[in-house]
């Protein structure tokens, strides 16, 4: 197993934060690596995820929704091919911190395909890092009332 594992303070109080993170239908104005993002956050359901990577990689695929804890928590789970053979566990987390937020983001990554894919992995990272700044970013701008 690899783990990738980020965290940024966001000055606003976690509601708004999460408010910003379920808001699918704007991720494509504001987050570099989401692109897009459909479906319903509910556990078992199945979404339809585009990704950007920082390299240029563009990618989509279909992972299901294994943990919705609203206000706290959004993970998926997707794979290539069969379950094994490359898996990856993408999670969200907000966490409290009274006027402040923490936004925890990363992703667990397992399978036979693991030990080729050690480029990927600090792509990931970037690219994971860009979007935390962006989320910091659009959370700030909706505070202040500026248009998108």
């Amino acid at each position: 197993m690899k783990r990738i594992e980020t965290r940024i303070e966001i000055d606003a109080p976690p509601e708004e934060v999460w408010a910003v993170l379920m808001d699918f239908p704007s991720y494509a104005a504001w987050n570099p690596m989401v692109v897009g993002i459909s479906g319903k956050p509910e556990v078992g359901s199945q979404l339809e995820v585009k990704i950007s990577m920082k390299n240029g990689r563009r990618l989509t695929f279909r992972p299901t929704v294994v943990e919705y804890k609203g206000g706290r928590r959004f993970a998926w789970l997707g794979k290539v091919g069969m379950r094994g053979v490359f898996d990856g566990l993408h999670r969200f987390e907000v966490e409290n911190g009274g006027a402040t937020s923490t936004f925890v983001h990363g992703e667990e990554f397992r399978g036979l395909l693991l030990p080729l894919l050690g480029k990927l992995l600090r792509d990931t990272h970037d690219s994971i890092v860009a979007m935390n700044e962006a989320l910091a970013g659009e959370v700030k701008r909706r505070r202040d009332g500026r248009p998108a």
